[in-house]
């Protein structure tokens, strides 16, 4: 269950009683960081709670998730979840990014981003212009499908 309240801690936390509509920005998630119970989360309908492996968990459905701050060194958007405006997700990782200013049209399942970090067979980048270097072993796995690929 999520906490009824928030730690007096600079955590990360969507507050209690809040309304976000349209989720553009979550803060910087640490190990206390939680989704407070109350909130009112109209495209956002599961958020796990924030541990040191950060995650937005399989199932949620973010229908205008602009940016996701940094979770955690081990920051994942996990698989199953439908980002249908995913503009922007910030660095995951020291070496794993997806830089700013790519539009995901359709970016059905980000994997973990480890020290093998990959983008992993199945999505579909509609406009994924450059994708930095995720890691010395950073691979885009086959069975992607990158209409505008410019650089890797």
């Amino acid at each position: 269950m999520l906490p009824e309240k928030l730690h007096s801690t600079p955590v990360c936390a969507v507050c209690t009683g809040t309304t976000l509509s349209a989720y553009e920005t979550m803060k910087r998630c640490t190990p206390a960081c939680a989704v407070c119970s109350g909130t009112t989360l109209s495209a956002y309908e599961t958020m796990k709670r924030c541990t040191p492996a950060c995650a937005v968990c399989s199932g949620t459905t973010l229908s205008a998730y602009e940016t996701m701050k940094q979770c955690t060194p081990a920051c994942a958007v996990c698989s199953g979840t439908t980002l249908s405006a995913y503009e922007t997700m910030k660095q995951c990782t020291p070496a794993c990014a997806v830089c700013s200013g790519t539009t995901l049209s359709a970016y059905e399942t980000m994997k973990q981003c480890t020290p093998a970090c990959a983008v992993c067979s199945g999505t579909t980048l509609s406009a994924h212009e450059t994708m930095k270097q995720c890691t010395p072993a950073c691979a885009v796995c086959s069975g992607t499908t990158l209409s505008a690929h410019e650089t890797m």
